[in-house]
Parts: C-alpha cells; sequence; structure tokens
C-alpha cells in the first residue's frame, strides 16, 4: 500500500466498518477539543474598588465606570416602580 492509498484510506470513512468510524470520529473529536482548549483565554480579573451605585448610593464592589445602577434602582429608572 502505497503513503497515497493509506492517506487516504486515513481520510476517508467509507471503507471503514460503522465501529471504526466512531473510533475515528471520537479521536478525531478529542483533537479538536485539546486544540481548542490550548487557544482558550481566560480574561485576567480586574481589580476592584468600592464604588456607589448612582441613584442610592450604596456600596458595591466594582471593575470600573460600567453597571453603575443596583437592581433596585433600574426598577426605578426604567419602569418606574419600586421593588425591595
Amino acid at each position: 500500500m502505497s503513503a497515497a492509498d493509506a492517506s487516504h484510506r486515513q481520510h476517508s470513512t467509507e471503507t471503514l466498518s460503522p465501529w471504526r468510524q466512531r473510533q475515528e470520529h471520537r479521536r478525531r473529536r478529542d483533537v479538536l477539543r485539546k486544540a481548542a482548549e490550548a487557544k482558550s483565554y481566560t480574561r485576567p480579573r480586574l481589580p476592584t474598588t468600592s464604588r456607589p451605585y448612582l441613584c442610592c448610593k450604596k456600596s458595591f464592589r466594582s471593575e470600573g465606570k460600567h453597571n453603575r445602577l443596583c437592581n433596585n434602582c433600574r426598577g426605578i429608572t426604567v419602569y418606574g416602580d419600586v421593588h425591595d
């Protein structure tokens, strides 16, 4: 068997038994998962500081200038009714 024939058989699932096809599929899936895990990136945690909410002035741990309304304040601002 030449190298070209071996390569073709390796990539072709037509000549493989159903059991071997599942085995090959699992092997390829595992290789792809390992590659994806190697590429995965976790965002580093930003330092947090204590900041007040804009409406009620309660303190919370903030990572920046975004999301400065608590759920209660957001309910008051968006819907016009008070939530506990």
